[in-house]
């Protein structure tokens, strides 16, 4: 067998090998979501709580659930080498808490219809998500980004460090949101917003609300948008 036979040979062997079989978890409840490794986490409303995991590496995917906590990562010797598995995640619980992290990337097909729903994003991690609740809680730190659509009463964002919140198409009567350290924010209020905007940070507020509170600081924007 020539050289170059060979090599391509064992290149196929390691590509098969990477491309281990479905892993199916069966779970315990859980109202919180963590993410990490970038790992691709697909939320799924269900009537029984599981992981089916798909893609690289599927057995060195470690879930664990501390008092309803689950957290979702790579094992250590394979840290931050999730970008090509998948998981899809059923639940049965209301989720309090969807926290992305790590390049990790999170998002959903379904509209969560809740109270009160609390997105994180930082180290890179993305979410994208719709929902209808009356207070939405928003923090997008070290590159997180999110992405919201829908609708609330009452929403808080905080943003900082390079995050960037794109909520145009999540319409609220109440905003409030803090931007800092180059932060990007795109909200949307009818009634009011308070924004504090500082350190290069940059909000775009549509929806024209009926009265705004504005505080820029060391080249913060602030900037209406029809």
């Amino acid at each position: 067998m020539k050289p170059f036979t060979i090599v391509l040979f064992f290149i196929s062997l390691q590509v098969l090998n990477a491309q281990d079989k479905e892993i199916i978890r069966n779970l315990d409840g859980f109202t919180e979501v963590k993410g990490f490794d970038g790992l691709s986490i697909h939320l799924i409303k269900s009537s029984e709580n599981k992981a089916v995991i798909t893609g690289a590496n599927t057995h060195k995917v470690a879930i664990v659930n501390n008092n309803g906590v689950l957290k979702i990562r790579m094992e250590i010797d394979k840290i931050f080498s999730g970008y090509r598995t998948y998981v899809d995640l059923y639940h049965t619980e209301v989720l309090k808490v969807i926290d992305v992290n790590e390049d990790a990337r999170m998002y959903s097909d379904e509209t969560y219809k809740q109270d009160v729903l609390e997105l994180k994003a930082q180290e890179g991690g993305e979410l994208e998500i719709g929902c209808q609740v009356d207070q939405l809680l928003i923090k997008a730190v070290s590159g997180g980004k999110i992405l919201v659509s829908g609708f609330s009463n009452n929403q808080d964002v905080i943003i900082n460090t390079g995050g960037d919140y794109n909520g145009k198409s999540f319409k609220t009567k109440f905003t409030t949101i803090s931007v800092n350290a180059g932060g990007n924010a795109e909200i949307y209020a009818t009634d009011y917003v308070k924004a504090n905007v500082k350190a290069g940070g940059e909000v775009l507020v549509y929806g024209d609300p009926t009265k705004m509170d504005e505080s820029t600081v060391f080249g913060g924007k602030i900037k209406r948008v029809e």
